[in-house]
């Protein structure tokens, strides 16, 4: 499941790059649009190195799991208000994103944790 997550969340990020840069190359400006677009790829990219543990600051992996379920889920929303009415790189994203969303839910649940153990009182 780890794959999966690394490579959504990668095709998520490049997609939005791309959408970027397209953006900048027509208007040979940075719009507002440009410039969520360009974010909300460097955030994937971020969560991702952050889940990968490139990232020393940020521990926990459940946390981080969270916070990129939380992260797409806004882009999705986001996307859905915006992107009137809906291109087919559109869904394609959309998509990618929510099998994001279910992979690493599934990666969160199946994830081996230590066992319990009780003291006693």
């Amino acid at each position: 499941m780890r794959g999966a997550v690394i490579v959504l969340g990668g095709v998520a990020s490049i997609v939005h790059f791309y959408l970027a840069i397209s953006s900048f190359m027509t208007h040979q400006s940075i719009d507002a649009l440009t410039a969520l677009w360009l974010l909300n790829a460097v955030g994937y990219l971020f969560l991702l190195s952050s889940y990968l543990g490139a990232i020393p600051i940020l521990k926990g992996e459940d946390g981080i799991g969270f916070g990129l379920i939380a992260y797409a889920i806004i882009t999705m929303i986001a996307w859905w208000s915006i992107d009137r009415p809906p291109s087919t790189l559109g869904w394609f994203t959309a998509a990618d994103e929510t099998l994001l969303v279910i992979s690493l839910l599934v990666h969160l649940r199946i994830r081996p944790r230590p066992a319990r153990t009780y003291d006693s009182l």
